[in-house]
């Protein structure tokens, strides 16, 4: 089952030892996306964005499972989330869980 009122934060520091941060907001609680590299491992040196590469697919897939997507099928669609959404993110971003899960769905819809 999908959760929703789910926030997704991102914020990209210079001259930090972490350069991305990746916060996950709702239900009144916060706290940092987990890379999930236990599903795929994309990028084990951690998330990024505004490219088309591994650390964007590794932050597509562990926004779909923190949204409480499958595995299986997080790993079937987040290339589709990280080309409509996380590719275009500048340093600092926020994105709606819903607008994830949307991405998702449509593709899924294409599909068939």
């Amino acid at each position: 089952m999908t959760k929703t009122g789910i926030t997704f934060r991102g914020v990209r520091h210079r001259g930090r030892m972490k350069a991305t941060q990746v916060r996950v907001y709702g239900d009144g609680e916060v706290h940092d996306l987990p890379l999930r590299l236990d599903v795929v491992n994309h990028s084990p040196d951690g998330f990024e964005w505004g490219y088309a590469g591994s650390g964007p697919a590794q932050l597509a897939l562990a926004m779909l499972l923190a949204l409480g997507v499958e595995p299986e099928r997080a790993a079937l669609w987040h290339q589709d989330v990280k080309f409509a959404l996380v590719v275009g993110l500048d340093a600092e971003w926020e994105l709606r869980g819903d607008d994830v899960l949307h991405v998702m769905t449509t593709a899924e819809e294409r599909q068939r």
